[in-house]
């Protein structure tokens, strides 16, 4: 089976030094795990997320919104996907499983960047949707459906997240978003006050290069 689901819960231990302080007006409090259901409408999306850590100077965010299985929205057919990104090249790829099935990939690219999906048919819900299998990104020109985009300054990429994250963004260098049960994460890094790369991997068994 191509996608595997992860059973396992993330863990993290950290030790009082990496523990990260944030002000509020009230009072100054130790953030260790921040429980929200909240949502925010950025972009004509809602992202909601489960709870979010600190570990040195990396905010790790669980969320299982399908913002992080479509980051660059939902497509059921690979006109739509590829008229979507037609800035764009594309190329096919098949991927042979052990039981010799071909699973086939698309992959569009430019000069520094790539994303790849596959075509695969959930079992909670029978629909059938293009999902992101792996993506390294560095051009400012490939934008997420939430308008985030290399280039952007960190200021503006936390305005797309919920305001019940807290934090410090002066000492934030990286963000990871991550759902464990699908094994998806997200991973935005930072140079200064400028978002310089993105990364997307996922537990797909694939050639995700």
């Amino acid at each position: 089976m191509l996608h595997l689901f992860m059973m396992c819960c993330f863990f993290l231990s950290c030790n009082s030094n990496n523990k990260t302080h944030v002000s509020s007006s009230k009072q100054d409090v130790i953030v260790e795990k921040s429980r929200d259901n909240s949502r925010i409408q950025q972009s004509n999306q809602t992202l909601k997320y489960d709870e979010y850590v600190f570990v040195m100077d990396t905010m790790i965010i669980s969320s299982d919104d399908d913002f992080l299985d479509y980051p660059f929205g939902c497509f059921k057919k690979q006109s739509d996907l590829l008229s979507h990104l037609n800035y764009l090249k594309h190329k096919e790829e098949l991927y042979t499983e052990n039981n010799g099935e071909q699973t086939k990939l698309e992959r569009l690219y430019s000069q520094n960047s790539y994303l790849k999906f596959y075509l695969v048919k959930r079992s909670y819900d029978d629909k059938i949707r293009y999902e992101i299998v792996s993506a390294k990104i560095h051009d400012s020109q490939i934008v997420l459906s939430n308008g985030v985009h290399v280039g952007m300054s960190k200021t503006d990429f936390f305005t797309t997240l919920p305001t019940t994250i807290k934090c410090n963004v002066s000492e934030i260098n990286v963000v990871k978003f991550y759902w464990d049960v699908l094994g998806i994460s997200h991973y935005y890094y930072f140079n200064n006050d400028t978002l310089t790369s993105i990364v997307i991997d996922t537990d797909f068994l694939v050639n995700k290069n």
